[in-house]
């Protein structure tokens, strides 16, 4: 008889077993969505996930929706309240008393996700994986998958409805009290045995998860300084081009960070970096009409329409237009335009006409080269301050050039005297900007 090597045998990376184990491990995660959802109480679905290699079984969740009538309270009282009468309804806490009779006091119905799954997953996750829950997906995660499973069944409700569509559930809108449960059983022969048999199941072992977002603050905002708030006030109220931009990109780092939207955060920022190029250079144009007396604005305008032609798409008017006005680099492999154009911009065209939904990580990497690319045109602008100065006063401002070290004396005697002694430019350039776009919108 001779010696045989061991077989290596595939081991799940969640809870180090062998796949060929006879027992199955499955968990419970039961959690407030964060709006009520259009389904009847006790509403079921079972979604099932394969490994995409092929070299693990594949897995399931089988969501309960529970719809749970309770006081009206903030969102972290009602995240504790609302999963503790689900998990007595299904066994896991001792009988928790449903209200019947408000009185006096306001309730409302709550939508409660009761989610079992394997806790093996189909996949592994990535090397390289940063321990963040968030950045895994629905193969690679037991709780991340019964996320994806409710969020898919909230998107199908909101589908066959007319009514008032609810917001999805993301790592990032959850409450952060989950109640978690954990369980062993024999394997059975057959997934579909095994999506039969969870209400057989005992939950022997019961806690609480909490989840790592960032929707419940835990430190006070750092002093802000007057100046700086003034100035932005002065432009949120004007609702001047010079914003725009920046709006964008503060409403595509909510929808990632905190919302959980990574598509359409992504669409935003790619958007933010093409309202900033074009805002530039409409400006560019608008200060060389402006600071020329003997110039017929009327003319320029239409002179400046041509170039924001609708047959040119944002990022090419940039190359063609912007690039040789601003100078810099633009085009070699380091250049952040260039990554933006082979990445966001890329990205962003998959999501809108593929339906590509992209991981966490994605959206995050695409958020900061939005902020590259925004940081590296402002800083090519700020190198041509002596050359444009109302365009710098507008987008780069007195706060930007200090800290590029280029608030020189020329600059600070424009901004502190020359831009008071002419026509407000933050008017004269907003008058401008929406009459170019309306003659645009015209052609």
């Amino acid at each position: 008889m001779t010696d045989e090597e061991p077989v290596e045998r595939a081991k799940c990376s969640e809870t180090g077993c062998d796949l060929a184990d006879a027992h199955d491990h499955y968990s419970r995660f039961i959690f407030l969505l964060p709006e009520l959802i259009g389904l009847e109480d006790r509403f079921e679905s079972v979604q099932v996930y394969h490994s995409s290699a092929g070299d693990q079984r594949p897995t399931f969740a089988r969501l309960t929706v529970h719809q749970v009538e309770t006081p009206v309270s903030a969102s972290l009282a009602a995240a504790d309240h609302c999963t503790a009468i689900v998990a007595s309804r299904v066994g896991l806490y001792r009988q928790q008393k449903e209200p019947t009779d408000s009185g006096d006091s306001p309730t409302e119905l709550r939508s409660v996700a009761d989610v079992i799954t394997r806790v093996c997953s189909p996949t592994n996750p990535p090397v390289g994986w940063d321990g963040a829950p968030a950045n895994l997906g629905p193969h690679e995660d037991a709780f991340m998958r019964a996320l994806h499973a409710t969020r898919t069944v909230v998107r199908a409700a909101n589908l066959i409805g007319d009514g008032r569509p609810a917001v999805e559930p993301t790592y990032e809108r959850m409450p952060p009290i989950v109640v978690k449960a954990n369980s062993v059983c024999d394997a059975p022969p057959s997934l579909e045995t095994a999506i039969g048999a969870v209400d057989e199941l005992e939950w022997p072992d019961i806690g609480i998860m909490i989840l790592e977002n960032r929707n419940f603050p835990d430190a006070a905002a750092e002093p802000t300084s007057r100046e700086v708030f003034d100035i932005w006030l002065k432009h949120a109220a004007g609702r001047t081009p010079t914003v725009h931009a920046r709006e964008k990109l503060v409403e595509a780092r909510r929808l990632i960070h905190y919302e959980g939207e990574y598509a359409a955060g992504v669409t935003i920022a790619a958007t933010a970096v093409e309202v900033l190029c074009d805002a530039v250079l409409s400006a560019l144009l608008w200060e060389s009409a402006f600071s020329d007396p003997t110039c017929d604005l009327e003319q320029a305008l239409k002179e400046a329409a041509s170039v924001f032609s609708n047959d040119v798409t944002p990022l090419k008017r940039a190359t063609s237009e912007l690039a040789p006005r601003l100078g810099g680099d633009w085009t070699s492999e380091k250049s952040p335009w260039k990554e933006h154009r082979g990445c966001v911009a890329a990205l962003r065209n998959r999501i809108v006409h593929a339906g590509y939904e992209p991981a966490r990580q994605e959206a995050l990497e695409v958020l900061q080269k939005a902020h590259d690319t925004q940081h590296f045109i402002i800083t090519r602008l700020a190198a041509r301050a002596k050359d444009h100065p109302r365009v710098t006063y507008l987008f780069v401002g007195k706060e930007g050039l200090e800290k590029r070290g280029q608030y020189s004396h020329h600059m600070k005697t424009f901004f502190e005297e020359t831009v008071f002694q002419e026509p407000s430019c933050v008017e004269s350039f907003t008058g401008w900007h929406q009459a170019l776009i309306d003659i645009v919108n015209e052609q």
